[in-house]
């Protein structure tokens, strides 16, 4: 990571010894990649590591999180006076924790981990480069995607500023925080350095921010974030990672306690049934079942959270009760010991869904478990319940090609501007990006409209209202029904985490990748959905969509816009707007030719700035995508 402080180091690690488990064998130096990076000891012993797979593990009570803050209270409590702004939620609440223990110093428990983060040095937000850079990323995907407009920063930081103010007989204020009378004018003219600095600490939080479970939601995890980045690979059409290390919590806690089971957790699940029910009962009157749902599986996003399969099971050997000498080093022979002895005395079954941990061999015998005592006792026991902690386990063996640097993925769905606007960095062929072409629609639309009547003009605005009303997630869920990838065998199997645990598939499931649960994403809303994709290829959408601007009004009106069972109207989209012959591929085809030539032309003719050649590099990419589509079909 790069703004971590490596004359910091020492410090986090014996941070890290007194309040997680870390395997102090890894070594933290300089990257090439940038900043610091983590690295595997310099030898051949792979089969050490398939049966340690354990990098890092820490209590759910350590991390950095706003409910561990002691900030939470009064975050809790205050009312915002922009109702967009929840300072008591998400991001916003853990910067505002970050910048409170930041300037508690000693006081704070992270002191040391804070203190190996370089604010500093940090990126600035892209919303805050200057004027000469923002000019550079004019039409590009950043600019498309409204990411250069300061405007939510700034309201954030007017209300930070307020919650600041209003709490300060109880808290001092942060220095980053003290400004009188803020407004967005006063703010970016008066007090521009204390912006940055603020945008500073914000970057440094959503580069370092994992997602942890539907408790703590979002938190600091540290070391976890000392490993770089590694970009996915795009081979046969799809996006292989090649990272290391996963980072692996269990997410299904209570979001009121954060325990596993309790009684929250039952009333909600009542109340989601009897809801659930009435659906079903009113779905059955309107003749409008659909297939079978997936409300119970959930999804990774910020890709940084996987869900763990099984736990082994473990005899523990019997107690013998003998004093000892408090322990001076917490290892990961000793966690395995005390998670043995914590599964023998359980009482209940467990779901296994619900646990998440890192499977110790079966093979192991329990030895004798002596009673603890001293300051890591508590620590030791935190440790040894994989459930109420995160770990960090290796994947895939460090590659000697990069000097055994051990990397993270710090998402492999993320395209070029949203890895630019959390990171700071963009990569060199990412086979997330797209390039969008719904300016060029518009322009279309707009011009469409200026040749007809009012009644006409009426009948696009009710298409378009139509599709962004109902239409367009119909739509988009028979695309992407359309789009499943056929793996050539049933998925009626088990598996853990992506591998198959079928002992009767003989499918070819070696491959990690060949047996995940693949879904075709499709974006929020229909104007993100007009764009030409990695390979040079549109979306179906565009295709879709011009379909229904050409239709008949009279058939829209009739087969469209006037069926109300979500079955029926399914089934009308499907033949109406995604059924297109030859004839029409071709004309739509080449008015999305046009729409490419005219995004090339947009990009500005000079390019200069502090950030000159990474916005060079991103027009590159994007152009190399356009001209792809064209020279496809032109």
């Amino acid at each position: 990571m790069s703004s971590t402080a490596s004359s910091k180091v020492d410090s986090l690690v014996q941070w890290l010894n007194e309040n997680a488990y870390w395997r102090n064998d890894l070594i933290i130096k300089q990257s090439k990649f940038g900043g610091l990076g983590v690295f595997h000891p310099d030898n051949d012993d792979q089969e050490e590591d398939e049966n340690d797979p354990l990098f890092l593990r820490i209590p759910k009570v350590n991390l950095l999180s706003p409910k561990n803050s002691f900030i939470y209270n009064l975050l809790h409590e205050y009312e915002p006076s922009n109702p967009d702004i929840i300072i008591s939620e998400g991001m916003y609440a853990l910067v505002i924790s970050v910048i409170y223990e930041y300037a508690q110093g000693e006081k704070s428990p992270w002191f040391a981990y804070l203190q190996s983060i370089d604010f500093d040095a940090s990126e600035i937000p892209i919303c805050l480069w200057d004027e000469q850079d923002k000019a550079s990323l004019k039409n590009t995907e950043v600019d498309l995607l409204n990411m250069l407009n300061p405007k939510e920063l700034i309201n954030f930081y007017i209300e930070v500023i307020n919650f600041a103010k209003l709490n300060q007989d109880i808290i001092s204020i942060p220095s980053v925080l003290n400004i009188e009378n803020p407004t967005p004018n006063t703010i970016q003219e008066k007090h521009h350095d204390k912006l940055l600095s603020f945008g500073k600490y914000i970057q440094s939080v959503i580069s370092r921010a994992f997602s942890v479970d539907n408790y703590h939601g979002l938190a600091m995890v540290p070391a976890a974030d000392l490993f770089n980045h590694i970009e996915p690979e795009y081979i046969d059409g799809q996006i292989k990672g090649r990272e290391n290390i996963h980072f692996i919590c269990d997410g299904s806690v209570c979001d009121i306690c954060g325990e596993q089971a309790c009684e929250h957790e039952d009333s909600d699940s009542e109340e989601e049934m009897d809801e659930d029910l009435v659906q079903q009962i009113l779905e059955e009157e309107d003749d409008d079942e659909m297939d079978e749902d997936s409300e119970n599986e959930e999804s990774d996003d910020e890709g940084h959270i996987e869900e763990e399969g099984e736990m082994s099971d473990h005899e523990s050997g019997d107690l013998e009760e003998e004093e000892e000498e408090p322990i001076k080093e917490i290892t990961m022979e000793y966690i395995q010991t005390l998670e043995e002895e914590l599964l023998s005395d359980e009482e209940t079954d467990q779901d296994p869904e619900e646990v998440s941990t890192v499977s110790m061999s079966d093979d192991e015998e329990s030895g004798p478990i002596e009673p603890i005592d001293g300051p890591n006792e508590d620590l030791a026991k935190e440790l040894s319940d994989s459930s109420k902690c995160c770990d960090v386990v290796l994947v895939r063996p460090a590659s000697k090609e990069y000097g055994s640097e051990l990397f993270n993925s710090y998402g492999n769905e993320l395209s070029n501007p949203y890895l630019l606007q959390k990171y700071g960095f963009i990569a060199k062929e990412n086979p997330n990006d797209t390039c969008l072409l719904s300016v060029q629609f518009f322009k279309q639309i707009k011009s469409l409209k200026e040749k007809v009547n009012a009644q006409k003009k009426q009948e696009i605005e009710d298409k378009l209202e139509w599709l962004e009303e109902i239409g367009y997630e119909p739509m988009s869920e028979l695309i992407a029904e359309m789009h499943q990838p056929e793996h050539g065998h049933a998925h009626q199997h088990e598996h853990n985490g992506n591998a198959c645990e079928d002992d009767d598939c003989d499918s070819g499931c070696e491959d990690d990748d060949c047996c995940k649960e693949s879904e075709f994403d499709y974006p929020e809303s229909w104007p993100l959905s007009i764009r030409i994709k990695f390979d040079g290829e549109c979306t179906p959408q565009i295709y879709a969509i011009l379909k229904l601007i050409e239709l008949k009004f009279v058939h829209f009106k009739h087969k469209l816009l006037s069926v109300k069972s979500g079955r029926k109207l399914k089934s009308r989209i499907k033949e109406m707007l995604l059924q297109h012959s030859e004839e029409e591929i071709q004309a739509y085809n080449k008015r999305i030719v046009n729409w490419c030539q005219q995004r090339i032309e947009a990009y500005p003719k000079k390019v200069s700035g502090p950030h000159e050649e990474l916005a060079k590099s991103m027009i590159r990419q994007e152009i190399n995508i356009l001209t792809k589509f064209i020279e496809l079909y032109k």
